[in-house]
């Protein structure tokens, strides 16, 4: 990353293994009704809270130092997924994505935008085109399709943590994008 040239990049909140393995379960369960999905693997899977289609190095900087001031100050939460759902519809679906209750909603939707404000005072473009709706996304689809919600398998809710955050570097390769962190901040713990 030491050249000129601007990266794509993304800034998420990171799960942790148990819950990966529980969303990993859930996939396993669902493949065999979505078999022309593309599922994400589990390992890849986090809650996307800012995506930079090109970043400069010195945005990049600037977004590394937005993130040790910010997230370092943000308390570690409890986070429940709720539900499966889809984008943009059930009857058009093109993602398949898991979702969080709305407490832990709110929380990520609080810590988004201030983000993005700080980006925003640092002159560092920030996607507004659409609200922000913490998710994980399970799977694509290349073609839209229509699903019944009652063909995929609706898992039982799960409670885990949110303790960090990471700026991922995000590389596309003919296997799909490979993501790489640039930094790794931990939340501040909950005593």
């Amino acid at each position: 990353m030491m050249n000129d040239n601007p990266i794509r990049c993304f800034v998420a909140f990171d799960l942790s293994p148990e819950t990966k393995a529980f969303i990993s379960s859930i996939i396993e369960k669902n493949q065999a009704h979505l078999p022309q999905a593309r599922w994400v693997r589990p390992d890849q899977i986090h809650v996307t809270l800012q995506f930079f289609a090109a970043l400069l190095p010195s945005q990049v900087n600037q977004v590394k130092s937005i993130i040790q001031k910010l997230f370092t100050q943000v308390e570690s939460f409890p986070s429940t997924l709720a539900e499966i759902g889809a984008f943009s519809s059930w009857n058009r679906a093109r993602v398949i994505w898991l979702g969080f209750d709305h407490q832990s909603s709110t929380i990520m939707k609080q810590a988004t935008q201030t983000f993005n404000q700080n980006c925003a005072k640092q002159g560092i473009a920030v996607d507004l085109t659409r609200p922000f709706s913490p998710h994980l996304t399970l799977a694509r689809l290349k073609n839209p399709v229509s699903i019944h919600p009652q063909q995929l398998f609706q898992p039982k809710c799960y409670t885990t943590s949110i303790r960090q955050v990471s700026f991922y570097q995000s590389t596309l390769t003919p296997r799909g994008a490979m993501y790489s962190p640039l930094i790794t901040i931990l939340l501040k713990e909950v005593k």
